[in-house]
């Protein structure tokens, strides 16, 4: 976004205006930080993002799931700028990186396609190992774009590696926290109706991020539109907000719930 526009709007709601004198109280408040707009023509102006795709190619992911997957990232793929970098990781009980980061240029673009195209089902699901290799990538880049997403893609019926998804959510956010270091988020989708959605949804939350269940390729441009939406008009990144109390408050629990909001998609002029 341009920076003359870039400005984050603070407000804060509490349930109550007064409280009860030497008395314990419940008190629910809700801090909201809102962007400004992101106009359509702001597109040319933004920075590019970074974007890696862990693809399961299980034998689980046979037919149907596998074809919606590959449609799912060639529309991607198009809606993308040369600016923007894809990498590809594909798993099934083996790992490999089937492209590393590459710009969405016309190359880019129809290089990053081609690979998709090859992908055939295979054998047992190693997510696990996947998405941990995922995030290492992350980690070991050059040249890194500022906004970093990971976007994992299939059925969750994990059986090789950590199957436990407390397991491999502990895992996941030790190597966000302690190894990587850098702000991203993590959003999953889901394919077809034995789709493991606990597990999904526990992974894209320790990410910060969403997940989404695809059930026909009519899903697919709804999703998305709400993910790069989301992704190509950050503003800020790693916002803390610090909340005090009056002299004579006293705060003994707190209990915060964070909430993330991604955008319908762009506003038209």
């Amino acid at each position: 976004m341009s920076s003359s526009n870039t400005k984050i709007v603070f407000t804060g709601n509490c349930e109550y205006i007064n409280l009860p004198y030497q008395k314990e109280t419940d008190l629910y408040c809700m801090a909201t930080l809102q962007a400004p707009e992101f106009e359509a023509d702001e597109r040319k102006e933004r920075k590019g993002i970074d974007l890696i795709c862990v693809v399961d190619k299980s034998g689980s992911m046979a037919g149907s799931k596998i074809e919606m997957v590959k449609s799912t990232l060639a529309f991607m793929f198009d809606q993308l700028k040369p600016t923007d970098r894809i990498a590809l990781v594909e798993f099934d009980s083996n790992i490999s990186t089937s492209l590393q980061f590459t710009n969405m240029n016309e190359s880019g673009r129809s290089k990053a396609k081609q690979v998709v195209s090859n992908i055939r089902a295979g054998s047992c699901t190693n997510l696990s190992g996947a998405l941990f290799e995922g995030l290492r990538l992350i980690g070991q880049r050059t040249n890194a774009n500022e906004v970093t997403s990971l976007l994992l893609f299939t059925d969750g019926l994990a059986n090789e590696g950590i199957t436990n998804t407390n397991e491999i959510v502990k895992k996941m956010t030790t190597m966000i926290h302690e190894e990587i270091r850098t702000n991203l988020t993590v959003f999953t989708f889901g394919f077809g109706t034995d789709t493991d959605a606990n597990m999904l949804t526990s992974i894209s939350q320790a990410g910060n991020g969403l997940y989404y269940f695809l059930q026909t390729t009519d899903d697919i441009p709804k999703a998305f539109g709400n993910v790069i939406g989301g992704l190509i008009s950050v503003v800020g990144q790693n916002i803390k907000v610090k909340i005090e109390p009056n002299a004579n408050v006293k705060l003994k629990k707190k209990k915060v719930a964070m909430v993330n909001a991604f955008s319908e998609g762009l506003k038209k002029k």
